[in-house]
């Protein structure tokens, strides 16, 4: 059985914190030639720096949207109809409509 390596050579692509690893990431986010993923070695320099992209989108995109989430659905199950409740018992003597 052959075996086959293949070496792809770009100095700094390697370091998470490495701005022109960041730069090519950057232009291939916004691309849209599509054919360009079927390179093998695009393929590789997004798989070797999807942990840090899915690290940080966990940290900056889906924890701050679940806490809104879960904060908006707690205002409008619970807080808003006690408010309403809340206010419907005092009589404030004024309408809203007709002040």
């Amino acid at each position: 059985m052959p075996l086959t390596i293949s070496i792809l050579d770009l100095p700094d692509m390697q370091k998470f914190s490495s701005k022109s690893a960041d730069k090519l990431l950057e232009v291939l986010s916004e691309t849209e030639n599509i054919e360009l993923f079927n390179s093998a070695s695009i393929r590789a320099i997004v798989e070797m720096k999807w942990p840090l992209v899915k690290q940080a989108m966990t940290k900056y995109l889906l924890i701050p949207y679940l806490v809104f989430l879960f904060s908006f659905i707690y205002y409008t199950l619970y807080l808003f109809e006690t408010l309403q409740e809340d206010n419907s018992k005092e009589d404030l003597g004024w309408d809203i409509k007709n002040p």
